[in-house]
């Protein structure tokens, strides 16, 4: 069950209960309206999502607790009554966006194009292309089938001059060519990545006064670059997920794991297994009934911003302009 089980609820003795740092939940209206209704009742169905979502970074931008149907909470970082509910809703296993992180703000303010070109001129970086703007991720080895008549990417080596310049490149047609920096966990004892790894430490560390803590094994920082109109498709992951907005602004649409059935997933033996078979761009109703019913709900990230995503929840990405984030993963035994 995705419901704030284990949140205060109005009634039960538990609001007005101290939150973080000794805060009360008592008469914030905002936060007791929602105990009992999210993340439920702000499902939406994702044909009606998809077809109806804003275009671009500027129709895109969302107000900090504007929650609305078919939207992910937004809640304020600096706000004391927002980051004690921000909790429950972790401990909870329950998305939601903190906004205005002071620690990713700095990195925002530090992470211009000539610092990261500085930092990552040493060797070409890995850039994952795609012949379009949907990235599929497939492992070596097992079938292809379906979609998958070939490799739905290739990987090359660039200079990331010559990346930054191509990737911010915005009249790229949807189905012309993309690329995609994706840096994962392996680049943990590289020491030509310590840079970024002491960047984030202040939100990716196991350290104990790190609010983003969310204990368990830590499982590397990924670091993501890409174009406007990158799509990375709808799939789930084990274990827990923050991802922190550095720059750029991209959409982000959840889905909670009993939806399980209507994405329509690859098989655990496929090359892209966890991963969904349908194309978001060209949902087929007549074909898949279901999708009528496939609940789901959405959030656009800006700088500053950071999205929780827990174990097995769906989550497909969109980018409206050239961006980069970075996500660090917990592996621990989520509900």
């Amino acid at each position: 069950d995705t419901t704030v089980a284990r949140v205060a609820q109005p009634g039960n003795g538990e609001v007005g209960g101290e939150g973080e740092g000794g805060v009360t939940m008592e008469g914030d209206a905002f936060v007791i309206e929602n105990l009992q209704n999210y993340p439920k009742s702000y499902y939406n169905d994702v044909p009606t999502l998809w077809s109806e979502r804003p275009m671009s970074a500027a129709e895109a931008w969302m107000p900090t607790r504007g929650v609305k149907k078919g939207e992910i909470m937004r809640l304020d970082a600096n706000n004391r009554e927002d980051r004690a509910f921000a909790r429950r809703l972790m401990d909870d296993e329950t998305p939601f966006v903190l906004t205005g992180v002071p620690e990713i703000l700095s990195i925002h303010d530090k992470w211009s194009l000539s610092y990261l070109e500085e930092q990552m001129s040493k060797k070409p970086v890995g850039v994952t292309k795609s012949s379009s703007s949907t990235f599929l991720y497939f492992r070596s080895g097992g079938p292809l089938s379906g979609l998958l008549s070939s490799k739905p990417t290739s990987t090359a080596d660039m200079k990331i001059s010559d990346f930054f310049r191509q990737a911010q490149n915005n009249n790229v047609k949807k189905d012309e060519e993309h690329l995609y920096l994706q840096l994962t966990g392996n680049i943990l004892n590289d020491p030509d990545y310590e840079w970024l790894r002491n960047d984030f430490d202040p939100v990716c560390s196991k350290k104990a006064d790190n609010w983003f803590n969310q204990g368990g094994k830590f499982s590397g920082v990924n670091l993501r670059i890409g174009m406007k109109d990158n799509q990375a498709k709808a799939h789930f992951d084990g274990g827990l997920n923050f991802i922190f907005q550095a720059f750029g602004t991209k959409r982000y649409l959840l889905s909670p794991p009993t939806e399980c059935t209507r994405w329509h997933v690859y098989p655990r033996s496929h090359q892209s297994a966890r991963h969904t078979s349908l194309d978001l761009d060209n949902l087929d109703v007549d074909k898949y009934p279901d999708l009528k019913e496939l609940q789901a709900f959405y959030t656009v990230m800006k700088a500053g911003d950071a999205l929780y995503i827990p174990g097995s929840w769906f989550h497909h990405m969109e980018a409206l302009e050239f961006n980069g984030s970075v996500n660090c993963r917990s592996k621990v035994d989520t509900q």
